[in-house]
C-alpha cells in the first residue's frame, strides 16, 4: 500500500546520512510524501539496526528530540537530576514513568526482547540492581553523548551485566556483539555515572537558566535568548518570541517566518546531494509552509547539486565525503564532496623564533595592522601579502580607526550608520561597512538600546537616528565606556576597540585591556611576552584561546572551517548581497540556551571562523563555566553531525566541520558533574553500534521504534 502525506523537509534532510542506497531510498520515499510498505520495513526492521547507519539515526533524532542542557524533576531516575552540563533527549515525566516500568517488567519476566535475540537474564533486583536501572533510565531519559549526540552504553558495561546476569544460551560476548561492538567503547556512556545522585547541589544548579526550555512563546513561534536585560532588572524578559514557521512534521524545525531556507531537492531521481532555495512561509489551512518547492507554482529557482565525491589521501588511499582528519599536531581538516578544507596554523613543533604568526606565513611578529577591503584587521602588510591581497585591497592601520560613513553620503531623509562587519571569501559585491537608515519611520517600542557618544542612552536605534547625536555603541551606557572614564582594549580578533562596551556591542570578546600591540604565534619567544592578560573569570579555571588572541578565557572555544563554494551559492541564494562574518555570530547565537553564558565570534586570518562561548559578566561560578564549555561542544557536534537546523540555515550550511576546546579545572574538588568530551575531528560524528536497549520514537503519522529493544 502507498500513503500519500505531506513532504517531511526536516526529516528527509537525514537521508543524505544514510551509508546504504536501499537506506537511502526507503528514507527519501518515507519522508517526500509517499509512505509505502517495502519503505517502512526496509528503514524501520532494517536499516536502523545497522551500525552503519547510526550518523541517519542520531540525524533523525536531533529532529525529533534535540539534545537539551540540564535535567530535573525526575523520580524514578533521580540520578539524572542537576546535571546542567550534560545534554538529554528526553528528560520528561513519561520517561521517567517508562523507565520505572521496563525496570520492573524486567525484573518480573526476566527477560528482554531484541529484534534479533530474546535474552533471558536473571533477576535484575538482585544482580546489579543499580546498573540496571540506570540502564532503564538511559534508554528513555536518553543522555547525549557530548562529542556524537549517540546514546551508545560503553561495550564493557555490555559485558559486565550480562556476564554476571545473563540467564540465556547465548553467549555474553555473542550479545554483545550485537548491541556494542567492539569499537563503542569510544564516546560512549557509562552507566556507572548514574548510578549515583549527582554532585552538583540544587544551589549550583539555580544559577543556570534556561528561559526557552520549555518553550514559553505560544505555538508557531521561536524562543530565544534576550542578553539586554541590565543586571537585576527584574521588568525585563529574558527571552524573546519570534513567529516561525515550520519546515517539518510538527514544530520540530522553525525558522524565522520569512526566512529563506535550503533543503534537499531531486532526492528520488538522483544519488547526488541537490539542494533548492526556497521561501519559509505561514500558510492557509491545508497549504505547505515551504513555497516554490518543485512541482508548485512559481516554479523553484536553480537547483545545486553535488557528488558525494572522496578526497585523495595519497597511496591510493581516500578520505571519504564528510571525514574529519588532523594533518598535524595543530591543524584540523575535512573532506567536503571532494574538497580538502583546512585550518592553516603554524604549530610549535614547526615554528621558528621571531617569525611566524598563527598563520603558515613567513612574515615577522610585528603589529602594525592594515585593514582589508573585505573589513579584515590583520597584523601587518606582509600577511595581507600572504593571504593574496593586493595592494590596493588594503591600506595601513586598524579597520576601526577608519570612519566608514566617510565619502559615503546617504540620500536625504536617511542617516548613515557603521555597519562594521568581515565580509567572507566566495561571496560577490561590495563589502561596505555602513548602512541609510531612513529617518521618518515609526518607533516601536521592542528593546533596541543605543549609548551615544556622550554617554546618553537611547531605547532603540529608530529614536537615536531621531537626535543629533555622534553614534557610540549598541548597548546600554556604563560609566567605565565613557569618554572620560573609558579606556582602550584589544579584541580577541586584533582589533583595538574605543571601549570593552564597543567590542562586546559587536560580539568580539576582549583579550586585553589597552591597544593592540602584540601579533601571537607559536614560535617559543611570542610577543605577547610584554601583554598583560586580564584575570581569569575564576581563580581555578584553566583557559581557552584562539589563535589570534594572547589571553585565555573561562569557558569553549570553537573552531569552524567553511566551505567557500557553498558559501557563493548561498549568498547568491539569498540574493541579499554578501553574508559576512556578522549574519553568521548573529545566526549561532540562537543555538546558545543557557542564560549565563554567551556567544562571540569573528573570522580568521585564515577564513576559519572563530567561536567564543563565555559566561556573562556576573556568572562565574564553576557550574556556569562548564555549562559554557559544555554549550561549545554542542554547538561543534551539530555542525560536525550536519544537524538539519543548521544544514537548512543559508547563513549556517557553509559550516562543514568544528573543533571544540574546553576550560578545565586545576583542582579535583570543583562539584560539577560532566559527562566530557569534546567535538574534534578525531571524534566522528558517525559513529557505529546500537545503543544497547535503546528505544526511539519519531512521530511521523505512526510511531517508528528506531532501534533498541522492544518491550
Amino acid at each position: 500500500p502507498i500513503i500519500a502525506v505531506n513532504v517531511d523537509w526536516a526529516r528527509i534532510q537525514c537521508c543524505n546520512h544514510a551509508r546504504a542506497s536501499d537506506c537511502r531510498s526507503s528514507c527519501v520515499q518515507l519522508y517526500s510524501g509517499i509512505i509505502s510498505s517495502s519503505s517502512w520495513q526496509t528503514l524501520q526492521l532494517d536499516c536502523i539496526h545497522r551500525p552503519s547507519e547510526s550518523s541517519l539515526i542520531t540525524c533523525l533524532n536531533d529532529v525529533s528530540s534535540p539534545c537539551k542542557l540540564g535535567c530535573s524533576g525526575l523520580h524514578f531516575c533521580s540520578n539524572f537530576n542537576n546535571r546542567p552540563s550534560q545534554t538529554f533527549r528526553q528528560c520528561t515525566t513519561s520517561a521517567d514513568h517508562m523507565a520505572k516500568n521496563d525496570y520492573y517488567t524486567w525484573a518480573n519476566y526476566r527477560r528482554i526482547n531484541h529484534p534479533l535475540a530474546t535474552v533471558f537474564i536473571k533477576n535484575v533486583q538482585t544482580c546489579h540492581p543499580e546498573l540496571w536501572k540506570a540502564l532503564a533510565c538511559i534508554i528513555h531519559v536518553q543522555p547525549c553523548n557530548p562529542v556524537t549526540h549517540s546514546t551508545q552504553i560503553c561495550r564493557e558495561d555490555c559485558l559486565r551485566l550480562l556476564g554476571d546476569c545473563n540467564n540465556s544460551t547465548y553467549s555474553t560476548t555473542a550479545i554483545c556483539d550485537i548491541i556494542t561492538p567492539a569499537a563503542s567503547n569510544v564516546n560512549c556512556l557509562s552507566l556507572s555515572q548514574f548510578t549515583k545522585p549527582s554532585k552538583t547541589s540544587e544551589y549550583q544548579v539555580a544559577l543556570v537558566t534556561n528561559p526557552c526550555d520549555p518553550n514559553p512563546c505560544k505555538s508557531g513561534f521561536l524562543c530565544s535568548i534576550n542578553h539586554l536585560c541590565r543586571h537585576g532588572d527584574l521588568a525585563c524578559s529574558h527571552y524573546i518570541c519570534q513567529p516561525g514557521c515550520s519546515v517539518g512534521d510538527g514544530p520540530s524545525l522553525l525558522y524565522p517566518r520569512g526566512s529563506r531556507i535550503r533543503v534537499p531537492v531531486e532526492l528520488l531521481s538522483t544519488e547526488d546531494d541537490c539542494f533548492g532555495f526556497f521561501n519559509c512561509t505561514t500558510p492557509l489551512p491545508g497549504e505547505s509552509e515551504v513555497e516554490n518547492v518543485p512541482g508548485t507554482s512559481p516554479p523553484p529557482p536553480t537547483i545545486h547539486c553535488e557528488q558525494q565525491l572522496h578526497c585523495p589521501r595519497g597511496h591510493d588511499d581516500v578520505y571519504p565525503h564528510l571525514a574529519h582528519f588532523e594533518p598535524d599536531d595543530c591543524n584540523f581538516c575535512t573532506c567536503y564532496y571532494g574538497r580538502i578544507k583546512c585550518t592553516n596554523l603554524t604549530c610549535q613543533s614547526t615554528a621558528i623564533a621571531g617569525s611566524s604568526t598563527y598563520l603558515n606565513c613567513d612574515c615577522p611578529r610585528v603589529h602594525q595592522p592594515v585593514c582589508t577591503t573585505d573589513g579584515h584587521t590583520l597584523p601587518n602588510s606582509c600577511t595581507a601579502v600572504c593571504l593574496e591581497y593586493k595592494r590596493e585591497e588594503y591600506k595601513i592601520g586598524d579597520c576601526n580607526t577608519f570612519d566608514p560613513c566617510s565619502g559615503h553620503g546617504c540620500d536625504e531623509g536617511s542617516r548613515c550608520m557603521p555597519n562594521r562587519r568581515v565580509c567572507l571569501q566566495g561571496n560577490a559585491g561590495e563589502c561596505s561597512q555602513h548602512t541609510c537608515e531612513p529617518l521618518l519611520q515609526l518607533c516601536n517600542s521592542v528593546p533596541d538600546p543605543v549609548c551615544d557618544a556622550s554617554n546618553r542612552q537611547h531605547s532603540t536605534l529608530c529614536n537615536f537616528l531621531r537626535t543629533s547625536e555622534d553614534y557610540g555603541y549598541h548597548g546600554y551606557c556604563r560609566d567605565d565606556c565613557s569618554r572620560v572614564k573609558g579606556r582602550p582594549v584589544c579584541g580577541v580578533n586584533g582589533e583595538t576597540f574605543e571601549t570593552f562596551c564597543h567590542a562586546e556591542s559587536v560580539h568580539i570578546a576582549v583579550d586585553y585591556r589597552e591597544p593592540c600591540k602584540a601579533v601571537p604565534g607559536s614560535g617559543p619567544e611570542g610577543s605577547c611576552a610584554d601583554v598583560v592578560c586580564p584575570s581569569l573569570s575564576h581563580s581555578d579555571c584553566i583557559g581557552v584561546k584562539s589563535w589570534s588572541s594572547c589571553c585565555t578565557k573561562c569557558g569553549g572555544h570553537v573552531s569552524i572551517l567553511m566551505d567557500e563554494e557553498s558559501l557563493e551559492i548561498n549568498s547568491n541564494a539569498l540574493g541579499q548581497g554578501v553574508i559576512s562574518s556578522v549574519d553568521i555570530i548573529g545566526r549561532l547565537r540562537h543555538y546558545i540556551t543557557s542564560l549565563q553564558c554567551d556567544l562571540y565570534g569573528f573570522v580568521e586570518a585564515d577564513q576559519s571562523l572563530s567561536v567564543l562561548i563565555l559566561p556573562v559578566i556576573n556568572a562565574s561560578a564553576p557550574v556556569v563555566i562548564e555549562v559554557c564549555n559544555q554549550e561549545a561542544v554542542k554547538l561543534a557536534t551539530l555542525i560536525n553531525n550536519r544537524a538539519p537546523l543548521l544544514a537548512s540555515d543559508p547563513y549556517l550550511s557553509h559550516l562543514i566541520a568544528a573543533r571544540a576546546q574546553v576550560s578545565r579545572f586545576q583542582s579535583t574538588a570543583q562539584t560539577v558533574d560532566n559527562v566530557g568530551g569534546v567535538a574534534s575531528p578525531n571524534s566522528s560524528a558517525h559513529q557505529s553500534g546500537l545503543s544497547l536497549l535503546m528505544f526511539v520514537s519519531i512521530t511521523f503519522l505512526f510511531v517508528f521504534v528506531f532501534f533498541g529493544f522492544l518491550f
